[in-house]
């Protein structure tokens, strides 16, 4: 058998990895244009973390971050570098964003963002791994991941942030693992762990979950090829038409004829919120374009398939052990 330790990666400040991966479609936004005027400006460490405090906060305000990325592109050149107070240490973009992304990192393990935010801060840090502005073998990524699973783990079934972060997980690891995969350490350590704890979790989750953790069990399975994108689901904007004919029919209907006309107007805005979720963003999801590709089965019995097939071991079964070599996940398991 080939030895897969032949397959090693450099890590630094702008190393291409791996080849782009495919385009999404999408009317793509970047940064603001007044940040993209301060970074080039900056003059002190001050300044510098402000501006890379902001920079992630504007991310979190999106569904799709290539163009932001690009825009980061555009300005790292020249974007100085500027001496840490007390410290012999220089602090650069890169690093300064690495900080800022630490700080939200620790929002989100107490709990603080909504779900919306979860997954665009995933899926930026994601992009930012592409662009090789971090690395997927960052600790801070792994230990949020690891924690956030821990919490899934002890509130299934009960709250809505417990499907939040599969869903963030399961997307962060289908967005990265071809990257991932070309060190076996990590698929050893991180990738394989993480996406068998992922699939026990989702099968008591809602089925909007079990399409993110499917999209990423088949996407390693046709060696990552596709596009990998969040969206607005189709289901928003039909339940948001449905949401807007509640309220022309209490605002322009005949009371004796139309019974939401008479209904009060804080009760009539409880059904649209309940008809369709308030903010676009809350209704993302994932999506994924291959040619010929199956769309996710209509039970879970894939799921379960893939829970029984997964080593006996508890600790396996609960993620934090999973060996690479019996592991159903990876792909010399079937050799």
């Amino acid at each position: 058998m080939r030895s897969r330790l032949r397959c090693r990666r450099s890590i630094g400040p702008r190393h291409s990895l791996v080849a782009s991966p495919e385009e999404a479609p999408g009317d793509l936004k970047g940064l603001p244009e007044e940040l993209m005027r301060r970074l080039p400006a900056v003059s002190s460490e001050k300044e510098l973390r402000e501006a890379a405090a902001e920079v992630v906060q504007a991310a979190l305000q999106l569904v799709d971050h290539r163009h932001l990325i690009k825009d980061l592109d555009r300005i790292w050149p020249t974007t100085r570098a500027c001496q840490q107070m007390g410290s012999a240490e220089v602090l650069t973009l890169t690093s300064a964003l690495k900080q800022a992304l630490a700080c939200q990192i620790r929002d989100l393990e107490s709990g603080c963002l909504p779900r919306r935010k979860v997954l665009a801060l995933f899926n930026f840090i994601a992009e930012l791994c592409w662009a090789n502005y971090v690395s997927p073998s960052e600790h801070s990524i792994h230990s949020a991941m690891r924690l956030l699973l821990d919490t899934a783990f002890s509130g299934v079934g009960i709250n809505d942030p417990a499907a939040w972060y599969v869903e963030a997980c399961a997307y962060f690891l289908a967005k990265v693992g071809e990257i991932m995969a070309l060190n076996p350490l990590e698929v050893f350590n991180v990738l394989d762990p993480l996406s068998a704890r992922v699939g026990c979790l989702a099968r008591n989750l809602p089925r909007r979950t079990q399409h993110f953790v499917w999209v990423l069990l088949r996407r390693r399975h046709r060696l990552w090829r596709g596009a990998l994108y969040l969206s607005v689901s189709q289901s928003y904007w039909q339940d948001r038409a449905r949401s807007r004919l509640v309220f022309m029919a209490h605002s322009k209907g005949d009371p004796r004829s139309c019974a939401l006309a008479a209904v009060p107007r804080p009760a009539c805005e409880s059904i649209m919120n309940f008809v369709c979720e308030r903010c676009p963003l809350d209704a993302v999801e994932v999506t994924w374009t291959i040619p010929e590709e199956p769309e996710m089965p209509a039970t879970d019995d894939w799921l379960a398939d893939f829970v029984s097939s997964m080593p006996a071991s508890p600790k396996a079964r609960e993620g934090s052990e999973c060996s690479e070599a019996t592991s159903p996940l990876s792909p010399i398991a079937d050799e």
